[in-house]
């Protein structure tokens, strides 16, 4: 395979090689630059703007932290101006956006400027509006406006899973690749543990946060162990719900 000049636009990367900011993008990042040039334009993360390498690529970082509103502006156009001056120093072959709103909308309009191919995934929560819980890119206007302009221009739209194809396809007519980012089998993989006790072993690792819902996995588990009694449930991360799933699990006496 001949050696291509990559652009990938993120919300936020690794701030170095052993900052694990999001696991699959920092070893995405590692391979790819292991046989192509490969410069990440990271956003809000890390939050001091500065370039640095990682695994050989060049990171870009804007350092927007939580900025939002009318602000937002401000970031894509310094995104892309970013991006068209690292291409005229080298054309880039293709441009990556992580996230269809800000990183998207950046890559695409970049790409058409640059008439450069274009490739936008959706990674979470772009097509979803969930009001009780305040999740959901749908949720705002700005947001909601740059995911439909970058599912529009991108030549090639990308998921990780066929629930949010569909969801995709429902709200905008278009079929995206399902194509899910994989895991790192070196980093992560099945083997003996000591800390995993249990006779049935359950293993829940996310955020503890509303759109995770791990109370209704609590709940489950009170009918799960009606029929399976020696059944154990970890559950690995941290967030703002920690003490209230807490006493849920006391509460439903599986403390």
């Amino acid at each position: 395979m001949s050696r291509l000049k990559i652009g990938l636009v993120m919300p936020g990367f690794s701030a170095d090689e052993s900052n694990w900011a999001i696991p699959v993008l920092l070893n995405n990042v590692r391979k790819l630059a292991e046989q192509h040039e490969v410069h990440v334009f990271a956003l809000r993360y890390p939050s001091e703007q500065h370039t640095y390498t990682v695994y050989g690529a060049t990171i870009d970082a804007f350092g927007w932290g939580t900025r939002a509103g009318l602000r937002r502006v401000g970031l894509l156009a310094q995104a892309i101006k970013s991006i068209t001056a690292e291409s005229r120093r080298a054309p880039f072959d293709v441009l990556h956006g992580l996230w269809a709103d800000e990183p998207g909308f950046a890559a695409v309009v970049a790409g058409r400027w640059l008439r450069v191919p274009v490739i936008v995934s959706l990674m979470g929560g772009e097509m979803v509006s969930m009001p009780q819980i305040g999740y959901g890119h749908q949720l705002s206007r700005s947001a909601h406006w740059m995911i439909g302009r970058s599912l529009r221009l991108a030549d090639q739209v990308t998921t990780g899973s066929t629930s949010l194809a569909a969801l995709t396809t429902s709200a905008t007519g278009r079929q995206p690749i399902v194509a899910p980012l994989g895991v790192d089998t070196a980093h992560f993989s099945p083997g003996k543990s000591d800390i995993l006790t249990g006779g049935v072993r359950l293993l829940n690792v996310a955020s503890l946060i509303p759109i995770k819902n791990q109370a209704l996995l609590l709940r489950a588990l009170v009918e799960v162990r009606r029929h399976v009694l020696d059944v154990h449930l970890h559950i690995v991360g941290g967030g703002p719900l920690r003490s209230e799933l807490e006493r849920l699990a006391h509460s439903l006496n599986m403390a």
